[in-house]
Formats: C-alpha cells, sequence, structure tokens
C-alpha cells in the first residue's frame, strides 16, 4: 500500500469525499480538504461529531479503497467558504486497502435530540433512560440517571442537535442554566442562545412538541 500520508495529500488536493462514521452512528459524507501537522481537516456538511470521538474513515482514491481510524481533535475548525462544518482528525491509523464500501446511508433519519459538551460524546435524549421535562422555544429540561456520569456544569456551554424524522439536523446553542441532583437523577435547565433563524427555530420546537 502507499504511504497514507501521500493518499491523503492527494486526496486533499482533488477535495474527494470521504465517509466517517463512530462506533455506533451511521456514515456521514464529508470531504477533505487539507492536511495539516496535527492530521487532516475535513468538512461535512452539517455538524455530526464532538471533539473525542473516535470514527472510522473510508475514502476511494483511483478506483483502490481505503479505510483507517482517526480520533476528532477538534470540532467547528473554519472552512473556507463556511458551507458546512469542519473537523480536525488526528491520531490515523490502521490503514487497510481493499475495504469494503459502507452502507448507504438511510434516507429517513429517525427523531433525535442530543445536547453536545464542548468536548466528549453527546448525550441523547431521545429513546433510552433521559427524560424530557420541558421544551419551549425558549429553554429545554431534562432529567438523567445519576448512573449516568454528570456530563454538564452549570453555567457550560452547549449545542443541541435537533435532528426531525427525515429532515436535516438543526443546531442551536445553549447554556447550562440550571443544575439540580434530584432523587436518583440529576435535573439540567438549558436555555436556548443565539438563535439565528427565530420562525425555523419555531418550527422545530413545535414538531417536537407534538
Amino acid at each position: 500500500m502507499s504511504d497514507p500520508r501521500e493518499l491523503l495529500e492527494r486526496a486533499a488536493q482533488d477535495r474527494l469525499t470521504l465517509q466517517l462514521r463512530s462506533k455506533d452512528g451511521e456514515w456521514v459524507s464529508g470531504r477533505v480538504l487539507r492536511i495539516e501537522r496535527a492530521g487532516i481537516v475535513v468538512a461535512l456538511d452539517a455538524p455530526a461529531f464532538s471533539s473525542g470521538e473516535d470514527v472510522r474513515a473510508w475514502i476511494t482514491l483511483q478506483d483502490q479503497s481505503y479505510t483507517f481510524s482517526a480520533s476528532v481533535l477538534r470540532s467547528g475548525v473554519p472552512i473556507p467558504d463556511r458551507s458546512g462544518a469542519g473537523l480536525l482528525l488526528g491520531y490515523l491509523d490502521d490503514f487497510q486497502a481493499d475495504a469494503p464500501a459502507p452502507a448507504t446511508p438511510r434516507t429517513k433519519t429517525s427523531a433525535q435530540i442530543e445536547v453536545l459538551p464542548a468536548k466528549g460524546r453527546g448525550l441523547r435524549l431521545l429513546g433510552g433512560d433521559v427524560r424530557i421535562v420541558d421544551l419551549s422555544v425558549t429553554q429545554l429540561a431534562f432529567a438523567v440517571p445519576q448512573r449516568i456520569a454528570l456530563k454538564f456544569v452549570q453555567g457550560g456551554k452547549v449545542r443541541v442537535r435537533f435532528t426531525p424524522e427525515g429532515e436535516p439536523p438543526y443546531l442551536v446553542d445553549g447554556e447550562i442554566r440550571r443544575l439540580v441532583a434530584g432523587d436518583g437523577h440529576y435535573l439540567y435547565g438549558l436555555h436556548f442562545d443565539g438563535v439565528q433563524d427565530a420562525q425555523h427555530h419555531l418550527q422545530v420546537i413545535s414538531a417536537f412538541r407534538r
């Protein structure tokens, strides 16, 4: 197999498409933008990973496919045309040639709400033990069992990713304004900050309230 760095440099020159997925997630499409000393910068159509996540990548170059592992060193990396979300991937390892193509992502996604910290894996609020207590256009309150490690701190900045069923994700900034340890759970009170499109924000919140 060719030198991995040489392969990625060629991929960056041609802005090649690659696929990324976390351990339990689905494949997400992106493109290779540039090579840096710490790793490679990738642009995604929308934010999908947080800093600290381990991912698997798949790419094809001149009719040859490759897969490798990486870690998200930094999310929110600026990209030239501001058309998507930038990631810096580092700790590139385990390069393999002749990798089978990823399964085609489902066109219809299940509805989900995720609270994303600045670093580390986010917390999914639907389909598990977490319970949404209140959701409005200004705030979100949710209860998390105490057996799940404390994930956010009072005053901490987060992002909330709403993924309506069959629709692209919508992200909004937030701040943890309240944190209370109750009977076997933590109660978080989150206030939405920096809403850019009030009408779209209202539509997304209304869809989840239904």
